[in-house]
């Protein structure tokens, strides 16, 4: 034997500095000694040999008898049998006297013997010793396996055997490992954790730069040593990890060298057209590459795991370390960019027939191929994608559709409107369907090869959509283009006819027509059953709630609304137009019954949520009426205008005037609060806003939530302008209206708003009446807020009513709204002589902060701090910052409030 070949063989090898000192993975294997074997089992790459190297240090330091071979393909029976007397020498176990440390050309029939001997010298010695054999795939002579196998089978008790390879060559340990007498460590085992990781960057990286690290290398040691080998230990390895690759420097050498370069032709090609891939599936491979052998080749590179990693546990799909695949596409694209494409085209169309949709459109990017990639998306139906299932993958498709695309493919501009309508970009959409129009020639001409017929019905949805969320009225003629013709031979698609019914539902609803909105709405249900379309179903639920919520039947209401929200996060947990919808709305009804917590706790942000999401004319309304009422109370007139101004302001940029005339509306009521009397009527008079009875309950104009506006508004400047029979006449006709409407939250609200002008006028009989008839109708529902808006006039007649003490509904629901009104003055007398507002920004001159940061905190704009401010000086007699905050202090701003 050659000394220096000698040593070099049982010694673990030098091969690089110790990345970490996996004491986790020493604490397991020390636990496994107790049985026959240790297998560590990975592909090139994942420690192997380190972490054997690691235990055998650690066992040394211990005392504890430890052999080492690293074993070559050049070895024999003959040989292993010599170098496996001297590695068991070298660990203390005398082998002097086997005469086995002599080179004596023993022959293929001598190796067997001469294991013989060694193992009898094992138990000959009595000491426990760990055998650790290296690299063993690298066996290749026949004898070399049979020495192993037979060492496997007749091992002493006294003999532990730790074996490390990425492919075994034929080492039988079935029965070992089903026995128990065998434990088998992975890749997955291997990979570093998130702890020693940390530790390898000497616990300089952030959260992020870790999982950045985490993402690229998947916790593979040696892409971890290749970082580390690239950009040595200086500060800028940090930026350069995110850009670390497996396309270029030592990680493409060293996945060439150490791990494509071994393998064969056959299996080259084979990666290198699957690297197309994000996931690896024989049937899909099979599609790509035109054969059936995929699961035989894939099968062959099982000792490849770690590199090609299960994704299920029945391992029917696979997917490539994200390093190596980089590598391989690389090498694709360099080698024969023409395969590549094709590979990328072939991928596309097989996964769009499996409704892989947006994988599918991926690879048709890779390929630079918009023309196939407008195929698939029309072919996946277009805006019918959104009708079927929401808005999660038409949102993923858009950012992946450039312009070329839109202009060369029409129909897929119209689904570009929707995303862009539900982002809250309504100019945006219309600005996009106005050239879509003129490029389609008032669409009724689609591409070449195109479909004329779906185009235009495409244009009446988005037109329809365009409207409602554009918040105009819903016309019977516009509603009637939605539905096809007979001929045209989609009459019967279940998804238009749903989306068709929903619609009318939604346009009854608006109107009052609540019979027939209802019917329209079951039958869009049934159609979306037979769709199917879970999507569609849910919005019929948030129509229902909002039709029962103004009857008054809050219950039911309720129901409705937690039924979608449930469904909702259930199936699309993240659209969150729809998590807004249902706050909305939820909120509005827990503020009908002053529910303050609960509708406290969804109004956080809301607005800001709805400027970035889709909403339609009762989603505006609703949000923007629950919000303003909250800061009239709680922050008070000046604050609710600003917020009223700044909304109206966005509405008339977006062009929904119809909003923008309901927020002036509110507006008024605002300025009628604060005895604002004459701006009010200038304000009311100068946007134009109904006066006349016959144009009020004009319901082709209005819907019943400006109707509800109007009127309330138009009976307070009665009221405060002393025109009394004006205003009863205004009060009759609502009354009448909303009686049969069935309009219940119109009716209350109504009904005082009278009792608070026959007060003014002096009619406390008449006004009682009108207090006890709102009284009985909240008895089922709760709806109390709208006695808090006339608190001041209807004050005294609810202690009139109270201290009848009859016991009657009227009487109890009087104690009721007594009470609410008792808690609110308390609630707001905490908040003493300042906003709520201004103490948030009380609280942030406390910390130092200067406007802007205090801005950013609040979410609004410098200007409007500065606005606070002004009030805030002016309050506290104080010229400057610090002036203000401690005279504000000795007011007790921040006393009860935490």
């Amino acid at each position: 034997m050659i000394p220096w070949l000698v040593t070099a063989k049982t010694v673990p090898p030098k091969r690089h500095t110790v990345l970490a000192q996996r004491l986790a993975i020493l604490d397991q294997l020390s636990s496994y000694q107790d049985r026959a074997f240790t297998i560590l089992e990975a592909p090139g790459g994942f420690g192997k040999s380190t972490v054997l190297s690691l235990w055998r240090n650690s066992l040394i330091e211990k005392s504890t008898h430890v052999a080492w071979l690293t074993l070559e393909t050049e070895d024999t029976g003959s040989t292993l049998t010599t170098y496996l007397a001297y590695a068991f020498h070298l660990a203390g176990i005398d082998m002097k006297s086997t005469g086995l440390l002599e080179d004596r050309g023993a022959t293929s029939d001598d190796c067997l013997h001469n294991l013989s001997i060694i193992i009898s010298a094992l138990q000959k010695s009595g000491k426990k010793v760990i055998l650790m054999l290296d690299d063993i795939e690298r066996l290749i002579e026949e004898d070399a396996v049979q020495v192993l196998n037979t060492l496997v089978r007749h091992a002493p008790e006294s003999l532990h055997i730790a074996m490390a390879f990425r492919r075994n060559p034929g080492i039988l340990l079935s029965n070992f490992l089903l026995d128990g007498a065998a434990i088998r460590l992975t890749a997955e085992d291997l990979r570093f954790s998130y702890e020693e990781v940390d530790e390898l960057f000497g616990h300089s990286l952030s959260k992020a730069d870790m999982q950045t690290v985490l993402d690229r290398t998947e916790g593979w040691p040696v892409a971890l040593r290749l970082i580390k080998g690239e950009n040595g230990n200086t500060s800028n390895y940090i930026d350069k990890i995110r850009h670390f690759s497996g396309e270029r420097g030592l990680a493409s050498e060293y996945f060439s060298e150490q791990v494509f370069s071994r393998l064969t032709e056959t299996e080259q090609a084979f990666l290198l057209d699957v690297s197309v891939l994000e996931w690896l599936e024989v049937p899909l491979i099979d599609a790509i590459r035109g054969t059936s052998d995929s699961a035989l080749i894939l099968d062959g590179l099982s000792h490849l795991e770690g590199v090609i990693v299960p994704l299920d546990a029945q391992e029917e799909t696979y997917r490539l370390h994200a390093l190596f695949r980089e590598f391989l596409a690389n090498t694709n694209q360099r080698e024969n960019i023409k395969r590549f494409l094709e590979l990328q085209r072939k991928a596309a169309k097989a996964l769009a027939s499996r409704s892989r949709l947006l994988t599918a459109l991926r690879h048709t990017k890779q390929a630079g191929d918009n023309t196939l990639f407008g195929e698939i998306l029309e072919q996946a139906g277009g805006i019918m994608i959104w009708l079927r299932e929401g808005m999660t993958r038409i949102v993923h498709a858009d950012k992946l559709m450039d312009d070329q695309v839109v202009q060369d493919f029409p129909r897929l501009g119209f689904l570009r409107c929707i995303v862009q309508m539900k982002a809250g970009h309504l100019k945006d959409a219309q600005t996009l369907f106005n050239q879509l129009g003129e490029q389609t020639a008032g669409f009724s001409k689609d591409r070449k090869g195109g479909d004329d017929a779906t185009l235009y019905q495409d244009h009446i949805f988005v037109r329809t959509m365009l409207a409602a969320y554009g918040c105009m009225p819903l016309s019977d003629e516009l509603l009637s283009r939605i539905l096809p013709r007979e001929k045209e031979g989609i009459q019967d698609d279940a998804i238009i006819m749903g989306h068709y019914k929903t619609l009318l539902c939604l346009a009854n609803q608006q109107k009052a027509e609540f019979s027939q909105a209802w019917q329209f709405g079951k039958e869009a249900i049934d159609h979306f059953h037979q769709a199917p379309s879970l999507y569609g179903k849910l919005f019929m639920d948030f129509h229902f709630g909002s039709i029962t919520m103004v009857q008054g039947e809050a219950l039911d209401a309720e129901n409705h609304y937690a039924k979608a929200q449930k469904e909702a996060r259930r199936h699309f947990p993240r659209d969150q137009g729809l998590q807004l919808v249902g706050d909305i709305l939820t909120a509005e009804l827990d503020l009908e019954r002053n529910l303050v917590k609960r509708f406290k706790r969804k109004l956080n942000n809301i607005i800001q949520r709805l400027h970035d999401s889709e909403a339609w004319f009762d989603i505006y309304s609703a949000a923007y009426s629950v919000v303003a009422d909250v800061t009239l109370e709680e922050e008070g007139a000046n604050d609710a205008q600003a917020f009223l101004l700044e909304a109206t302001e966005r509405a008339e940029e977006q062009g929904l005037a119809k909003l923008s005339s309901y927020l002036t509306a509110i507006r008024t009521s605002v300025m009628l609060y604060e005895k604002n009397t004459e701006q009010a009527k200038r304000l009311y008079e100068k946007a134009a806003l109904p006066t006349d009875i016959s144009e009020l309950f004009d319901m082709e104009r209005y819907t019943w939530r400006e109707v509800e506006t109007y009127v309330c508004t138009l009976i307070q400047l009665r009221t405060v302008s002393g025109d009394y029979d004006e205003g009863r006449a205004i009060i009759k006709s609502c009354l009448q209206f909303s009686e049969h409407k069935n309009l219940t939250r119109l009716t209350v609200r109504c009904l005082v708003h009278a009792s608070a002008l026959e007060k003014a006028a002096q009619n406390n009989e008449a006004a009682l009446q009108h207090l006890r008839d709102a009284l009985e109708r909240i008895k089922y529902n709760g709806y109390i807020r709208p006695f808090f808006r006339c608190a001041d006039q209807i004050g005294s007649l609810l202690s009139v009513l109270v201290e009848e003490g009859d016991d009657s509904d009227v009487n109890t629901q009087a104690k009721k709204v007594k009470a609410h009104l008792k808690l609110s003055s308390q609630l707001n007398e905490n908040g003493q002589f300042f906003s709520l507002r201004e103490i948030e920004i009380l609280r942030g001159l406390d910390r130092g902060f200067q406007d802007k940061v205090i801005a950013r905190n609040l979410s609004v704009t410098p200007h409007a701090v500065r606005y606070h401010l002004k009030n805030i000086y002016a309050k506290t007699d104080a010229t400057n910052r610090i002036q203000a905050l401690n005279k504000a202090k000795k007011m007790g701003a921040f006393t009860g409030l935490s």
